[in-house]
């Protein structure tokens, strides 16, 4: 019999970084199972060098 693996999902999230800590409470206030359990998962927060709206040719901060 193998290990029982728990089904996980990947979650992007641009935001702006006047948004990052925001973005963070709220995630964890939602991924949190009770006092938080093992699966409950990660949060890596890195940095977005460029971003670029193909429709509109935006980029930046008002591409997002």
């Amino acid at each position: 019999m193998g290990p029982e693996l728990v089904p996980k999902i990947r979650v992007d999230i641009a935001c702006n970084d006047e948004f990052a800590q925001v973005t963070i409470d709220a995630i964890l206030e939602a991924a949190r199972r009770g006092e938080g359990e093992v699966g409950d998962g990660k949060i890596f927060v890195t940095e977005l060098q460029q971003c670029v709206r193909v429709r509109t040719g935006e980029s930046g901060g008002t591409a997002i």
